[in-house]
């Protein structure tokens, strides 16, 4: 039985599995090479910083009014990469590391001190979920709770439904109740 692995990536692209879909879609390419499963593949990485675009794009590339939209489609791939290197010029300015880059100080440092030696001069940009959960774990399994808590309240609505949400917050009060004993 052959396998459609497009239609597959875009079923898992549509429920926000990107790294499934650019599998998917590699395999595609592996069958039969073309530009458009080039750009998919290219699109699902894009997707993984910035979903809510990626959506809003793959809704226009798949509008059933427009015949081709290979073009428009490459050329929304065009800003989205252009918008994220503006976004990495603007985050070397800042005083800030990336969460990704923060993980990897921390192959050499250990939590705590490389925590508290960038807590009041550096921001920590968090890309994803993901990243946002794995810091508030690290931040309450080393007495930063207060602080992983108000990461947490600051991001409620990238959260809504996410049952990491509620497992994280009884962490915290677990925490809370066994530093008070």
């Amino acid at each position: 039985m052959e396998q459609n692995y497009k239609e597959i990536a875009i079923k898992l692209f549509k429920q926000g599995q990107f790294e499934l879909a650019k599998i998917s879609l590699s395999m595609a390419y592996n069958k039969l090479p073309s530009d458009e499963l080039l750009a998919f593949i290219e699109f699902c990485d894009i997707a993984k910083d910035n979903p809510n675009d990626a959506f809003s794009l793959f809704a226009i590339y798949f509008d059933p009014a427009q015949d081709d939209n290979t073009q428009i489609f490459n050329e929304m791939i065009e800003i989205m990469q252009s918008s994220a290197q503006e976004s990495n010029m603007e985050i070397e300015s800042q005083n800030a590391i990336t969460y990704a880059d923060f993980k990897n100080l921390l192959n050499e440092n250990n939590f705590k001190s490389l925590f508290e030696s960038i807590l009041f001069s550096t921001k920590i940009i968090i890309m994803h979920k993901d990243e946002l959960f794995e810091l508030v774990n690290f931040l309450v399994d080393n007495g930063f709770t207060e602080i992983g808590l108000k990461y947490l309240e600051g991001s409620t609505k990238m959260f809504a439904g996410d049952e990491r949400l509620a497992i994280m917050l009884e962490k915290i009060k677990d925490k809370d109740e066994n530093s008070l004993k």
